[in-house]
């Protein structure tokens, strides 16, 4: 199970992090650049403790959007701050909103990046979501059969960060192996 976490780090990364260091699970986290410089600490601490670090470019836009000269700084960008951090660059990215045409594909291919979309959305992104909610879609993986795919989940905002840690239960008591995305692909 491709276990994966997008936007951070903020201020609720750590709790994640602690739950993550508890069931001694390792994870993706697609960092934003401009998030990387507010919260290094963070992500030197997601780093150092073995998970998968992965860009979200610089600021979230929507790619499909910018030119070829945009879309280069937004991931030159990010993976300089990553690298300031970490002393690596990442080698997967995955786009905001996943939002990804054949132009952008190609400059992210030209890159040497690999693109990383989900099979599973939590839909913890969804407006007017709760935990609940959210424990709720979890489980109706689960329930549904999936037994092994990529997922879309977030670490900005507390509830999420909640709601991660929930799912990391679920997913666990259902005998799911999750494991950083570069072991699924």
């Amino acid at each position: 199970w491709g276990l994966a976490y997008d936007d951070g780090p903020s201020d609720y990364s750590e709790s994640l992090q602690n739950a993550l260091s508890a069931a001694n699970v390792k994870a993706t986290f697609f960092a934003i650049g401009s998030r990387v410089r507010d919260r290094p600490d963070l992500l030197l601490r997601a780093f150092t403790s073995g998970h998968q670090i992965a860009l979200h470019t610089w600021s979230h836009p929507h790619l499909s959007q910018l030119s070829t000269d945009q879309v280069v700084a937004e991931v030159v960008y990010g993976a300089m701050a990553v690298k300031a951090v970490t002393g690596v660059v990442p080698k997967y990215i995955r786009p905001p909103y996943g939002d990804l045409s054949d132009p952008v594909r190609a400059v992210l291919k030209a890159m040497g990046l690999r693109v990383v979309l989900w099979a599973v959305d939590s839909t913890d992104s969804n407006a007017n979501v709760t935990v609940g909610s959210i424990d709720a879609t979890v489980a109706g993986w689960i329930s549904n059969g999936v037994r092994r795919a990529i997922s879309l989940e977030h670490d900005l905002f507390q509830y999420q960060a909640a709601a991660a840690a929930d799912s990391l239960k679920t997913l666990l008591a259902a005998g799911r192996k999750p494991v950083p995305v570069s072991q699924c692909i």
